[in-house]
């Protein structure tokens, strides 16, 4: 009995610890969220420990990590500590916990623990890139343990998202996860979450550029029926943003009125105080617009209220971003007044708006570069500024406001870095560079007007390093990136990780981009999207931990340096060698000519349509192959176009004394010019094979900037190991018949040998298995040109079964190749998506990128014979030692002078284009025959030097035995 007893009793006693627990866990809970308001530190900690023990010992992890966030939350809301709230959340989703989650209900709260981080993060201490990665961790939960509302997350997750990337300047990014929102919030009257989101969507639309997509947002909000004053305020607003930027001002005075109207009534009618800090945007907006309707008075109440609507309630702190952007918009009135103090005042207080260490108490003091973030604010508000000292000089003519306005031009290009580092897409990074192209000029215009005025030479030096700077920058940090891999002692194994992740990469973008093609419904679209944007995150996030793991990689990276006139002269060009790098501004082009102990910076007026005179040549020329197309009429045009170009971006350079070698980094529209067929005096009556082509008067090769060239230039040379791929084409399904394309790479195979994959040996398998192991590629095929989306350009391959493949630019990012020359004797493989700042993105750089020393590429679709005879042509005098550009100089100078009449014509030679390291791939005749008479002469010399050393020997060991004779 008493035994018995006794274990009853010892249960009992040991299931009150149990109950008490609980009761206690629940009670302590409740007394550390007690001493938060007011707020004590020792005892809010003190009664939290005890609390997450209590939960410890229960094994419930959902009950400990909420514990940590409601107390986090709490010391938020009533103590005002942002930061201490962050240390309980980091503890919620930290490492403190003993066991990781397991059910859904524990993900879910770990993943809100994130949400509160990010909106702490992104509304309290305005750190916009932590305040997305906490997001973009709720968002991975969400998605990947299936847990969580789907309208919750797309109003506190996907929103928020969508606005910081939109502020980041990751419009793509943006649009996606806006999309994503719009998802979960079907159409609906009075539907104010829509509206809202719609609202959202414009903002991103119109900072990427798309007005139009701007306005149909815009409109498809405002045709909700039932949505509150404030969603029409801000959908109105935005409206009036969009027609300020595409210059319809009354349009934009209209929406602006009706949008801060509405603001009003949100605050009057629907007691919706929070209207109130919307209108001070509004005002700004209407400052603009009064300013370009020529009513300063109007423009500057606007401002100034805009100003007040955020000092008077003393949020100068949290809204100082939206000031920033104020202040700036008003310094741009002033400036255009010709009232340079106060514009340059305005751009100050801009400055010490977004940049806290800043006093912003003298325009003659810029920002140190380390105070500088990823914040597009402070680019508008050195940009303005430079704008308004630039004036100034122009005015005065005093230095000081030109070295000033240069020093705030570089430290924009340290900014733009910045915010190119945060973004997601490369669509995003393209955006950047562009955006950067218009302001680069304005610098190279500055530094060179500070060289006119003190014959300086660091000046001309400057204009040099801000083209260099915003020349294909993307492909030269691809570049970088590769040698920080190579040299930063990363394993093996990590980048295979990489190549992994991007292989999954490209794949999401092949089959978006083909559901796209096929027009797929939303839905598939809008999914695969996000798909894409979460493999992104994830790389991203791989990238960061790559980068903090490995200092010396990070180093490396971002170690970009450009080359100097000296450094170029030193690395790049021989004795008569030029190097010609153009920059393509909105009023001039500034050519820098580099040669052998000279330097020289060269100003064109943009005077004439450049744009419309090299599509003209380039299309005149292509078309005079196809029988549809009036010869004469083509001749004609063309011939004009070709001495007027010549006229306007050669002659004047000729002034300096060209000589016969020259590498040409072109710019902007000027990368589709073939500038072997421009003429070098006006020619008429068709006479193709005697026309003046620049051709014959030099050897040109090109780049993409000089920087790049010397990366080409150190890169090891290739083998010479051939590998050819030619699929046959019959003429059926959507490639023309191909006659010639399998013969040419036959006899290119008989000159060099090597591997020759042709029919339905030509495929993308073949290439990825030998692209490690060949020094020379070539691709005789089909291509096609993307002038939409370039990486989505491509060259035909045959998939094996009797059908065709596609190899995307994307899919040549990804190869490991470790080629001496890529030939791409396919159709229009150097043209894609033009980019100003970045160059052409097309099969060419694709090439380059993925590591190829140089490529030869064409700029148009070639005749089928013709391009054969070329090729074959250009192979032979390669093997004779000539360099790659001087062979195809060769080879281009053979077709005219045996073409014939109409053969001898632009298009059947001119499309070739070298790029990238020229070096010769076989050693010349010549220098063979140096190589064996050295050989020759160093073994005779050593064969007689034996034969001496032997014919020494003899008396002396006779001298020795007769003296051991005499010894003896």
């Amino acid at each position: 009995m008493k035994p018995a007893i006794l274990s009853l009793l010892f249960l009992f006693l040991a299931g009150i610890p149990g109950l008490r627990a609980q009761e206690s866990a629940d009670v302590l809970f409740e007394k550390a969220q007690s001493f938060c308001s007011p707020y004590q530190p020792d005892s809010v900690r003190y009664y939290l420990g005890r609390c997450a023990e209590r939960y410890r010992q229960q094994d419930s992890l959902e009950a400990w990590i909420n514990a940590h966030k409601l107390v986090g939350r709490a010391v938020l809301t009533k103590a005002g500590n942002p930061a201490v709230a962050l240390e309980f959340l980091r503890k919620s989703v930290g490492g403190e916990a003993w066991r990781a989650p397991r059910q859904g209900s524990e993900w879910n709260a770990k993943a809100w623990s994130y949400v509160l981080m990010g909106f702490i993060y992104n509304h309290y201490l305005r750190d916009f890139e932590q305040s997305r990665s906490d997001y973009e961790q709720a968002a991975a939960i969400f998605r990947e343990q299936r847990v969580g509302d789907p309208s919750d997350i797309a109003r506190h997750v996907f929103l928020p998202l969508g606005n910081l990337n939109t502020r980041l300047g990751d419009y793509d990014a943006a649009i996606v996860f806006f999309r994503q929102a719009l998802e979960s919030v079907p159409p609906s009257p009075g539907n104010n979450s829509r509206a809202s989101l719609l609202s959202d969507l414009s903002l991103a639309y119109m900072s990427a550029g798309q007005r139009d997509n701007t306005i149909a947002a815009c409109r498809e909000g405002l045709g909700i029926p039932g949505i509150s004053y404030f969603n029409r305020g801000l959908l109105r607003s935005n409206l009036a943003k969009a027609y300020l930027e595409g210059a319809q001002y009354q349009e934009a005075l209209a929406e602006a009125q009706h949008a801060r109207k509405a603001m009003e009534l949100a605050i009057s009618k629907d007691g919706f105080d929070r209207a109130a800090l919307k209108i001070p945007i509004i005002d700004m907006y209407l400052g603009g617009i009064y300013g370009e309707l020529g009513q300063p008075a109007a423009a500057v109440r606007h401002f100034k209220l805009a100003e007040e609507g955020y000092l008077g309630e003393g949020n100068a702190r949290l809204y100082s971003r939206e000031l920033g952007k104020i202040y700036c918009a008003w310094g741009n009135l002033h400036a255009d007044q010709g009232e340079y103090r106060a514009a340059l005042e305005l751009y100050q207080k801009a400055l010490v708006m977004v940049i806290r260490e800043y006093d912003g108490a003298d325009w003659k003091e810029n920002p140190r570069r380390e105070w500088l973030r990823a914040e597009n604010t402070i680019i508008e508000a050195l940009g303005g500024k430079a704008r308004a000292l630039r004036q100034w000089y122009d005015a005065e003519g005093q230095a000081q406001q030109l070295q000033t306005a240069l020093q705030c031009q570089e430290l924009i290009l340290e900014v733009e870095l910045q915010l190119r580092n945060t973004y997601r897409y490369e669509s995003s990074k393209l955006f950047n560079v562009e955006e950067a192209r218009e302001r680069s000029a304005n610098a190279i215009d500055n530094a060179l007007e500070l060289y006119r005025a003190s014959g300086r030479q660091e000046y001309r030096e400057a204009a040099l390093s801000f083209a260099e700077r915003t020349k294909s920058i993307l492909l030269l940090e691809a570049f970088y990136k590769s040698r920080a891999e190579s040299l930063a002692g990363i394993p093996d194994s990590v980048l295979e990780q990489e190549r992994e992740i991007q292989q999954e990469l490209s794949g999401l973008e092949e089959e978006l981009f083909e559901a796209r093609a096929r027009e797929e419904a939303d839905s598939v679209v809008r999914s695969l999207e996000a798909g894409l944007l979460e493999a992104r995150q994830r790389y991203a996030g791989w990238a960061e931990a790559l980068e903090r793991d490995y200092s010396d990689y990070y180093r490396l990276k971002y170690d970009v340096h450009t080359l100097s006139s000296s450094d170029i002269q030193q690395q790049l060009l021989g004795g008569e060698e030029a190097f010609i790098e153009y920059f393509v501004g909105g009023e001039h082009i500034y050519v820098f000519v580099i040669s052998a102990g000279r330097f020289e910076v060269v100003t064109l007026n943009k005077d004439f349509p450049l744009e419309e005179w090299v599509v003209g040549l380039r299309d005149d020329v292509a078309h005079f192959q196809f029988p549809t197309y009036n010869k004469s009429s083509l001749c004609a045009s063309y011939s004009d176009y070709a001495y007027r170009l010549y006229d306007k971006l050669i002659r004047p350079l000729e002034a300096l004394g060209l000589p016969e070698r020259l590498t040409i980094v072109p710019s902007g529209v000027l990368g589709f010019l073939p500038f072997d067929a421009l003429l070098t005096a006006p020619s008429n009556g068709c006479e193709f094979k005697s026309y003046p082509y620049l051709v014959r008067r030099y050897d040109i090769s090109y780049g993409y900037s000089a920087t790049l060239q010397a990366a080409l230039q150190n890169r090891p040379g290739g083998n010479r190991r051939f590998a050819g791929f030619a699929p046959a084409f019959n003429g059926g399904g959507a490639h023309n018949r191909l006659e010639h394309n399998i013969s040419l790479l036959e006899a290119v195979h008989s000159l060099v040998g090597g591997s020759l994959f042709t029919g339905e040996g030509a495929t993308v398998a073949h290439l990825r298995e030998v692209a490690g192991r060949s020094g020379l590629l070539h691709f005789s095929s089909h291509a096609q040109a993307n002038t939409q989306e370039g990486g989505f350009s491509f060259i035909v391959f045959s998939d094996g079964k009797g059908g065709y493949d596609s190899l995307f630019v994307k899919d040549v990012y990804l190869l490991p190749l470790q080629a001496e020359m890529a030939v791409l004797s396919a159709c229009e493989t150097s043209v894609g998506t033009l980019y100003n700042g970045e160059g052409i993105i097309s099969l060419a750089r694709g090439f380059l990128y993925a590591g190829a020393n140089s490529v030869i590429t064409t700029l148009w679709s070639i005749n089928d014979e013709a391009n054969s005879q070329l090729m074959v042509a250009y192979y032979r005098f390669l093997k004779k030692g000539y360099s790659k550009s001087q062979a195809l100089r060769m080879a281009k100078l053979q077709q005219i002078e045996q073409g014939g009449r109409f053969h001898a014509h632009p298009a059947y030679w001119a499309a070739f284009t070298p790029i990238g390291n020229m070096r010769p791939v076989y050693q010349p005749l010549w220098a063979k025959l140096a190589l064996g008479a050295a050989g020759i002469a160093l073994f005779l010399g050593l064969f007689l030097w034996v034969r001496r050393k032997q014919s020494g020997r003899g008396p002396q060991r006779e001298v020795r035995r007769e003296a051991k004779v005499a010894v003896g």
